[in-house]
């Protein structure tokens, strides 16, 4: 008795574990490498998953020539497989590196840590600086988010200044529309 379950077809198993072992092929890269840790870390993340993503996608391709599977079934198993692969990458890894590396509370709690460390009680003059000296600090935050959106095509700069683009009004946009589907503001 298997623990995972076996589908009608050898492709449609080929498609959708295909799919998880692939990502856990991405996931140890990304860690062995410490990709996830550079200041292009988005960028580089996404690239490394849209090679692995490719590389997925051929083998597939190939296994379905040689076993004689290249049909409707192979088609909707792959979008299957496709799915799969970049859901566990857009909805749980990526989200979780954002807040655990971008997340203002995540470095509040770091800061706070390292302050009790020291034995000293968590004020707000403490976090303060601990944050700062630490470049946990709103104003690195700010310029990592910048530099980031700059980087992305959200936005350009010129001689210091930020203007926002075509992009990043779109991005902007659907972020309200999200929001207000969910009756939420912006923090």
């Amino acid at each position: 008795m298997s623990i995972m379950p076996v589908y009608s077809s050898n492709i449609e198993n080929y498609c959708i574990y295909g799919a998880i072992g692939f990502f856990i092929v991405f996931l140890l890269f990304i860690i062995v490498r410490k990709t996830a840790s550079a200041k292009d870390s988005y960028t580089r993340v996404n690239r490394i998953h849209s090679r692995i993503l490719l590389l997925y996608l051929i083998c597939l391709i190939c296994t379905a020539i040689y076993l004689n599977e290249l049909n409707s079934k192979f088609f909707i198993s792959i979008a299957v497989g496709i799915f799969i692969y970049l859901s566990l990458h857009y909805v749980f890894i990526f989200a979780l590196i954002g807040v655990c590396q971008k997340s203002i509370s995540v470095r509040i709690l770091a800061a706070g840590q390292l302050i009790e460390k020291h034995g000293h009680a968590i004020t707000l003059q403490k976090l303060t600086e601990q944050m700062h000296e630490n470049e946990f600090d709103i104003d690195n935050l700010r310029k990592s988010r910048l530099w980031q959106m700059t980087h992305l095509g959200f936005a350009t700069s010129v001689n210091g200044t930020y203007l926002i683009t075509n992009l990043g009004r779109v991005i902007d946009h659907i972020g309200t529309v999200i929001l207000k589907i969910y009756g939420l503001k912006r923090l």
